[in-house]
Parts: C-alpha cells; structure tokens; sequence
C-alpha cells in the first residue's frame, strides 16, 4: 500500500506562475501578501527586542547575584533569578547513562522509543521517491498530509 492511493490536491504544472488576474481572488491574495510581509517585519522586530533582553538578562543577574538580592520589583513586575537545572548523557554516551539510571532505581525513566520528525522524513523519502509503505508501518502510524500557502519574493 502506498500513501499515493489517497486522493492528493492537484499541483500545478512547473514552469512558473502566472500573473495574478484571470479569476484569481487578487484582493484575498494581496491582503494574505501585505500582512504576510507585516509579519515579517514584527519577527525582525520581535528578535531585536529579545537580542536586547539576553543581553539585559545578563547584567540583571550579574547584579542581582553580586548585591545578594534575590527579587526587586521594577514597574509592576518582580525581577527574580529562576534556577534551573537539566540532566543529559555525558559525551552522548546513552547507554552508560541507562546503567546509571537502572542502577539508581530509576529504571522506570527508561524507555523504548522514537523520534516522530526522523520516522515522518523517513515517510517523506518512501512517498517522494515512490516506494511502497509497508503494511506494518502503515498499520501502526496514522500518515497525514497538510498543505501551506507557500511564499517567495519575484
């Protein structure tokens, strides 16, 4: 079985698109473009203002740590240092960390398993280069296909 055999939306023909008219929705299509590029302006502006924040954060903490002082409050809202404090495997090496998890008593966070975004690009490469999908697979994985409104500049 191969996901080809569900009905697919048609893709246009390659060799370029056509100039907006011809019984286009041109006003939905200029409206998607205009706030499309709004958009983009707000993430530029987003990223300068949370480039300014890390390097703020820094100095903050700095402070807060070399006066001693664990929160302040400044405008309304209170300033505090937030430990937090994450495990992982030393150099990578998994199985030296599954031992020391199963001989700590934590065996129980141990488990089988996968990565969705590695078995979906597997998925991608089976359909793109027209390979059937095994029948184990597909009766273990649901397989959905969403389409996007794509953009570029021309």
């Amino acid at each position: 079985m191969t996901l080809g055999d569900k009905p697919r939306r048609p893709v246009p023909p390659l060799g370029g698109a056509p100039e907006a008219g011809a019984g286009l929705d041109t006003d939905a299509m200029r409206q998607y473009v205009t706030l499309r590029n709004a958009l983009a302006v707000q993430e530029a502006e987003a990223k300068a203002t949370k480039d300014q924040m890390a390097i703020l954060e820094e100095q903050i903490l700095s402070n807060l740590a070399r006066e001693g002082v664990g929160s302040v409050k400044v405008l309304g809202t209170t300033l505090f240092i937030r430990t937090q404090r994450w495990a992982r495997a030393k150099e990578g090496d998994k199985e030296r960390a599954i031992a020391a998890l199963r001989e700590v008593g934590l065996g129980d966070f141990v488990a089988e398993g996968f990565n969705t975004q590695t078995v979906s690009a597997w998925l991608r490469e089976q359909v793109r280069d027209e390979i059937d999908i095994p029948e184990a697979f597909t009766d273990a994985f649901d397989t959905t296909e969403t389409f996007k409104l794509g953009t570029r500049k021309s």
